[in-house]
């Protein structure tokens, strides 16, 4: 497995695991929702990826808008 597929699998099953921990504790899904409502134009899927990227993150950025502000990013497909 490249290192590549095998960073997308490890997020993957972060991302499952937490989804299974928010299902059975009123607590985290609490939290979830209150950290969903922060990236509203993103679905689920997408905000539990971005929350175990980076937890805690308040903000996310577009390749574009990297890109304008001068940053340098790879972009993956």
């Amino acid at each position: 497995m490249s290192k590549h597929a095998t960073m997308i699998d490890a997020l993957t099953k972060k991302m499952t695991k937490r989804l299974e921990d928010y299902r059975t504790n009123p607590k985290d899904e609490l939290e979830l929702l209150n950290y969903i409502r922060t990236f509203y134009k993103y679905s689920l899927k997408n905000a539990l990826l971005i929350e175990s990227q980076y937890e805690g993150a308040i903000g996310v950025a577009s390749y574009k808008e990297h890109k304008e502000k001068g940053y340098h990013v790879l972009r993956f497909n």
